[in-house]
């Protein structure tokens, strides 16, 4: 559905089109930037009507995300979006204003933005979404940060400055998009910031609205769910409709989303544009232009070398199709490697692969969709088929063949005729090409492959994992779920993954060459639906085709029982979330190629250096010494640096490393100077949040105290973050605060905490997380009042609160694991305890045998340093030496 509203009769107004089914946005007029038109039509006075029409016009996702909210599809229409409706009977473009003038609509290099937290009608924004978190996911130039993002996607072309502001309280008097935007914009128009900035980034509660992100095609109003705030990728969505990108569709109109290789496409794995974004934005250009019969008739064909679109500008090449319903379409290919800004394809199935796509427009100013049509693999020949974007494919007559090769900087492609004898789905390659057309398994396995269904479940099911072929649910919002397993495929538990969805819209798909082995529901219960997430393995045997299949969207109506499975050949390797709390959803298959009872190693498939290649060989091995300590990670195949911080004091703080911490050292009297041990492990820039400062007491304990006042003596990261910089306040580091965020590409379980022993600056003043886990909170025992040494001033004891990590990527797509550690972290051999060689499935045995003990540890310390305190019989003394604690 496409949002069509403007100022009508002094008031904002939302435009019916007739005819269009709702504003489906295929049926609407054919609307251009900088087009002037003649709109004649009428208000709809009768209320029921209008609301009729209302309900018509609502967008699936947004009434499921108010359903959610337990409103009835007559509230939504009657009471929450309060505009007039305004039937459009004729709409008529005026001579010469198609918008087509040729002026190239290249994104600004320097872009000015206001971010408002809004809160209206007494609908708060989570505790976490904050000022420092939303600048830091916005405006650092921080790993996984929208500047970040846009910097690596524009080629240093483009980037982002601005200020956030609020929360603030407001109440519009609609809950559509434009009158809330009225309303915050009634109370900041003073505002000097908000006057200045281009860009107006709005962040709302997830109760307001119900899309999970809006951006007007052209202007500067974009309008966020604040459960996406951390995801670079909507922030790119958003802000390239402002730059009149539309969205990055499969061939066909009501595919909208489907090419998921392009940050225009499905929510919310960081991507950069596809080739047509990044040319309408002047980031790419076309390296060669033919036409359609210049390859028809060449005699031996095209050759070309297509270099990558991530590490190349020009890097495109446009086909005039004479096929197409206007002369103003194209057909266009380009090559995705994963060098450049694509190395965010790595381990996904667009890696390598050459692109064919059809778009609409004649000059980067027309927001027309991109229809991918083809993703090719190397040594394959295809039929090219072009596309009517309702229901059918139309031939070519053109043909391609991508040859066989290693390199991700460039691809050899030949373009050649149709020849009549070619088999459409295996025609012969052209000249020259050495190569063979894709093939698809027709083959039916025998049923004794499947299980039987699962028993439903709301959190977990019961038994032993296996690869899924087949999901099906029932309830309010999908909320019980059952499995249907491949019983044929055994597949390796040292390549474990895990993917999730923790809002309503969004992909938990695997990494190439890995199977979903089991589906669980975080959080379920009480018919309010849940964060699903799947855990992925690679299979031992066999193979997958490298291309995915999107199974049809259901149950068809909200809160209905139904199944979904892959087709026969093919096993589940993602799900895609596409209504609220995951109601609704589509699974992604892949056929999977058997190959025998012969183990096939992991470590070519999935970029592993080092580790168990799950035949019982090795990948390769790491290095604990030398100038770059590291170890294995036996999850994720890769050498991981370890290093240490510079150290924090009451006198200076420590460079922020952007790391992620396994433990923490003391030097100094009352450990007065604290470091961090880190390891390579990239810090999120998008997740970024401040604990609580802390001291063995609140408060200032005495009138003369300095630094800043201790909230808590416990902090704990927010869920999901892990520690990366510590700063100090007070004398000795009497004051501590944390910087947390979390791990890139990694996800911190929600188990509770592990917490180890005291430690100081006594030898070997140094305290490390055991086993899988990274520090998410450190304690300061509480100071002693009634003693006269070891009293604990100063925040002089504390220990440490860790929790387990685990990988979403694996191997070379794993892009968290940094390569070079920053100049800030000196490198350091890892810590004695080896707590990364535990495997992926033992990691959860050992953490929960470590919290059994951990009740047991602290009481003991505790008991030993009770033993110690000096009693009411030497209180005067005690009280007169005692240290001033600051």
């Amino acid at each position: 559905r496409s949002e069509k509203t403007f100022k009508g009769f002094q008031a904002q107004v939302q435009a019916s089109f007739s005819g269009s089914e709702g504003n489906a946005g295929r049926k609407l007029p054919n609307l251009r930037h900088g087009m002037s038109a003649t709109i004649v039509g009428s208000e709809q006075s009768d209320t029921t009507q209008a609301n009729a029409l209302k309900a018509q016009m609502e967008d699936t996702g947004l009434l499921s995300g108010r359903l959610a909210r337990g409103q009835t599809l007559e509230t939504t229409a009657g009471n929450l979006d309060k505009r007039p409706v305004f039937e459009v009977a004729s709409f008529t473009a005026e001579s010469g204003t198609s918008g087509s003038n040729g002026r190239r609509m290249n994104a600004p290099a320097e872009n000015k933005a206001i971010v408002v937290l809004f809160q209206p009608c007494g609908n708060t924004l989570q505790a976490s979404v904050t000022q420092d978190r939303v600048r830091s996911a916005l405006f650092s130039n921080n790993d996984n940060s929208f500047n970040q993002a846009l910097s690596e996607c524009s080629r240093g072309g483009s980037q982002f400055t601005g200020e956030v502001v609020g929360p603030i309280d407001g109440c519009p008097s609609s809950e559509d998009y434009f009158t809330t935007y009225e309303a915050i914009h009634a109370l900041m128009t003073k505002d000097t910031r908000w006057q200045e900035a281009r860009y107006k980034m709005m962040v709302l509660p997830s109760n307001w609205g119900g899309s999970i992100g809006v951006g007007t095609v052209g202007g500067g109003l974009t309008w966020y769910d604040e459960r996406y705030v951390s995801d670079p990728v909507m922030y790119l969505h958003e802000v390239g409709h402002n730059w009149r990108l539309h969205h990055a569709n499969g061939p066909y109109a009501y595919q909208e989303y489907q090419d998921t290789s392009s940050s225009m496409g499905y929510c919310c794995d960081m991507r950069c544009y596809n080739f047509l974004h990044s040319w309408q934005l002047g980031f790419s250009s076309y390296f060669r232009e033919l036409s359609h019969s210049e390859i028809l008739n060449s005699a031996t064909g095209i050759s070309l070398t297509i270099p990558a679109l991530g590490s190349t500008a020009q890097s495109g090449v446009k086909i005039l199709s004479d096929n197409s319903r206007s002369t103003d379409a194209y057909i266009v290919l380009s090559f995705r490697g994963t060098t450049g800004y694509d190395r965010h394809l790595i381990g996904t199935q667009y890696a390598n692969k050459v692109q064919v796509s059809h778009w609409d427009g004649d000059n980067t100013q027309d927001a027309q969709p991109t229809h991918l049509l083809h993703t090719v693999a190397r040594d394959q020949t295809i039929l090219i088929s072009d596309t009517d974007r309702v229901s059918s494919r139309l031939p070519t007559q053109l043909k391609m063949t991508v040859k066989s090769g290693s390199s991700s900087s460039s691809v050899d492609v030949l373009l050649c005729a149709k020849l009549l004898s070619d088999d459409e789905n295996a025609p012969t390659p052209c000249s020259g090409g050495g190569a063979t057309a894709p093939t698809t398994s027709t083959s039916t396995p025998p049923t004794s492959v499947l299980s039987e269904w699962s028993s439903y479940f709301e959190s977990s099911p019961a038994g032993s994992s296996a690869p899924v072929a087949a999901l099906g649910c029932k309830g309010q919002f999908c909320s019980s779920m059952r499995l249907r397993y491949r019983t044929d495929i055994s597949f390796s538990t040292a390549t474990g993954t895990r993917q999730e969805v923790a809002g309503d819209i969004g992909s938990a798909i695997c990494q190439s060459s890995q199977v979903v082995t089991k589906v669980t529901c975080v959080n379920s219960g009480s018919g309010s639906g849940c964060t699903l997430v799947v855990e992925c393995n690679s299979p031992t045997t066999g193979r997958l085709s490298g291309y995915q299949t999107e199974m049809s969207f259901f149950p068809g109506s909200l809160h209905a029982t139904e199944d979904s499975s892959c087709p026969a050949s093919a096993v589940l390797v993602g799900v895609r979330c596409a209504s609220a709390q995951c109601g609704q959803k589509f699974l992604i298959c892949e056929e999977y190629i058997a190959g025998g009872s012969t183990c096939v190693p992991h470590c070519s498939s999935l970029g592993w250096n080092c580790g168990d290649d799950g035949c019982g060989g090795s990948c390769g091995t790491c290095s604990s010494t030398g100038t770059q300590p590291s170890f294995c990670h036996a999850n994720v195949g890769r050498c991981v640096q370890t290093g240490v911080s510079k150290w924090s004091s009451s006198s200076s703080n420590m460079s922020e490393p952007n790391l992620v911490a396994s433990g923490m050292g003391c030097d100094g009297r009352y450990c007065e100077s604290v470091q961090l041990y880190l390891l390579g492990i990239s810090a999120d820039a998008s997740n970024f949040q401040k604990s609580a400062w802390i001291s063995d007491n609140t408060g200032h304990r005495y009138l003369w105290n300095t630094g800043e006042s201790a909230e808590d003596r416990i902090a704990e990261c927010p869920t999901g973050t892990a520690i990366t910089f510590v700063e100090c306040s007070g004398k000795y580091c009497d004051n501590l605060q944390f910087h947390c965020a979390k791990p890139l590409q990694w996800k911190v379980g929600t188990d509770e905490p592990y917490v180890t022993g005291w430690f100081s600056e006594e030898s070997p003043g140094r305290m490390d997380c055991p086993q899988g886990t990274v520090v998410t909170g450190v304690e300061c025992q509480a100071v002693k009042t009634f003693c006269l040494t070891k009293c604990g001033d100063y925040c002089d004891n504390k220990r440490l609160r860790c929790r387990p990590i685990y990988p979403e990527r694996t191997g070379a797509a794993i892009l968290g694991v940094r390569t070079n550690l920053t100049s800030s972290v000196a490198p350091s051999p890892p810590a004695s305890t080896s707590w990364w060689q535990d495997s992926w499935n033992t990691t959860k045995n050992v953490f929960s045998d470590l919290i059994s003990k951990a009740g047991e540890t602290a009481s003991a310390v505790d008991g030993a340093q009770q033993s110690s305190l000096w009693w009411a019989a030497v209180f005067p003394l005690g009280w007169v030496m005692h240290n001033v604690n600051q």
